[in-house]
Order: C-alpha cells, then sequence, then structure tokens
C-alpha cells in the first residue's frame, strides 16, 4: 500500500459521503463489472479462458498492482469447480497518469482481466459448470469512489465448444508474458546496481526491432522507484536507469522488485514481459 494512501482514501470516502447525502447521481457507479468467457462451451480437457471486464466512465480510472504515488490497487480472484485447473494472468499492460507531481499507473475507459482454465477430464455432457470472480478498485476522478463486484458465470458441458465474445478478448485480453515465459524479441538481460548512487541500470538486448519502451515498477511497500530514464543504444540494446530508495523502517519484501518491460515490436502491437530487478 503507497505511504499516501491512508490521508488519499480518507479525502475520497468524505467526498464520496457528501455525494451520497445528497442523493444518488450518474457518477456514483462509474464502474461495471462482468464476468466473460471466450468459449461457448466446456468441453473435458479443452483450456479456455474467462476474465473480469470493466467498463469504466469517461475520465475515470483504475489502478494497476502497482497504483503508483496515491490510488490503491486492483485486486482479482478466481474461482473454479473442483477438479479445474485454474491460473491468472499477468494484468494488461497499464497507462501512465500525471497529476502535478504524482504518478499514477492504472486503466481508463476498458481493462480484462483474465485467467486460463482447464477443465477435469472427468465433467459430462450436459453438466452445468460455474465460474467465480471477485474484484475490488478504486474509481478516481476528482474524487475517488471504491468498488467491488461477485461476479459468476454459467455454463455446460458439451462434446464441443466454439468462440464467445471474440472482440472484447482481440481488444482486451492482457498482451503480457509471465517471467517463466521469455517473449522473442528479449534476447538477453543485465543489471547493474551503483552501490553509491542506488541507480540501478536494466540492460535489455533485442533480438529483433521494438520502439516505445516502457517499464513499469512492481509493488512494495519499503521500494520507491524513480527518475526511470529509458535510452536507446548501440547493438540493438536499451538501458533502462532508475534511482532506488529503500524505505529506513521497513524491509523489502524479496531482494527484487518485480517490474514489467513493456515495447512495441516490430508489427506494431504492444507487448509486455514481467521481470525483476535487483533491490538489496
Amino acid at each position: 500500500m503507497n505511504r499516501s494512501f491512508l490521508a488519499f482514501v480518507v479525502s475520497s470516502l468524505i467526498a464520496l459521503s457528501a455525494a451520497r447525502a445528497a442523493g444518488p447521481a450518474a457518477g456514483d457507479n462509474p464502474v461495471k463489472a462482468s464476468l466473460i468467457s471466450d468459449a461457448s462451451h466446456v468441453r473435458a480437457g479443452r483450456p479456455f479462458t474467462i476474465g473480469v471486464l470493466l467498463e469504466i466512465d469517461p475520465g475515470w480510472h483504475v489502478y494497476w498492482t502497482n497504483p503508483g504515488d496515491s490510488g490503491a490497487p486492483t485486486v482479482v480472484k478466481f474461482n473454479a469447480p473442483e477438479g479445474f485447473v485454474i491460473t491468472p494472468d499477468p494484468f494488461p499492460i497499464p497507462r501512465a497518469f500525471r497529476q502535478g507531481k504524482e504518478t499514477t499507473y492504472g486503466y481508463d475507459r476498458e481493462a480484462l482481466f483474465t485467467a486460463r482454465v482447464t477443465p477435469s477430464m472427468d465433467i459430462r455432457i450436459g453438466m452445468p459448470v460455474t465460474f467465480e470472480a471477485s474484484i475490488n478498485w478504486l474509481a478516481c476522478k476528482e474524487a475517488c469512489i471504491p468498488g467491488k463486484a461477485s461476479l459468476a458465470l454459467a455454463m455446460k458441458a458439451e462434446d464441443h465448444t466454439g468462440p464467445a465474445n471474440v472482440e472484447d478478448f482481440k481488444r482486451y485480453a492482457t498482451t503480457v508474458a509471465a517471467k517463466s515465459a521469455r517473449p522473442a524479441d528479449v534476447g538477453s538481460i543485465q543489471r547493474k546496481v551503483d552501490a553509491a548512487t542506488h541507480v540501478e541500470t536494466l540492460t535489455v538486448h533485442w533480438k529483433n526491432p521494438v520502439t516505445s519502451i516502457q517499464l513499469f515498477p512492481g509493488a512494495d511497500e519499503a521500494v520507491t522507484v524513480n527518475h526511470i530514464v529509458v535510452k536507446k543504444t548501440e547493438n540493438d540494446a536499451t538501458d533502462i536507469t532508475m534511482k532506488i530508495d529503500m524505505a529506513s523502517d521497513q524491509k523489502p519484501a524479496s531482494n527484487f522488485l518485480p517490474v514489467l518491460l513493456v515495447w512495441r515490436d516490430s508489427g506494431g502491437h504492444m507487448l509486455g514481459w514481467e521481470t525483476d530487478v535487483q533491490v538489496k
């Protein structure tokens, strides 16, 4: 949780209470949540994807796993019937919102948080199957409104399946690869820390031409990352420097901080990869 989060939430709740005392308004529910699937039916042993789709009113935004200088992270939990394996995907690529000296990370308009589902081989044809998801978010505009939803998706087991919600998954599904699945564009990575200045350099060697390189730092209450600078170098490499500060009264959760490396590939697609930087 960000250090300024408590004061931030208190002021947001005061604003929300005042708005509700005056009566319901259109802005009281700026986020709509639904649970969708990319498959029409469940088929034994055939993997598919489910996702919580947030539709966000214009001017509002919700937050990434690291909200940045203020806000609160969006939290999503999925549940599947016994015998099913469900694996959450990395969150989609966020965008940076800047207000004055503050930078936050999150989503506006729409966001889709997905999980991969592998059905049991023992399900029977015609059997009803229900998936559940819970999500908590903080939606912000001039003021902030906390929100949550408990969602359910009823499907049926069949001996066939087909695509569903094609446009939603095509437009909003994550393009972020997990740490264990290095993308084809990424060659090697070196990490170097200056012990005196606490400036870390992450050098990425690319296998293919890329543009629009960004880095989003992950969340750790004891770690603050500032002054992120991205610089292309020779030999198809990129140096990303950042200042890493540690709280005097807390210890980092790990020797490494998760970060999200983002780029645009030669086909114009925005891609991401979860990696890390050394913090102690």
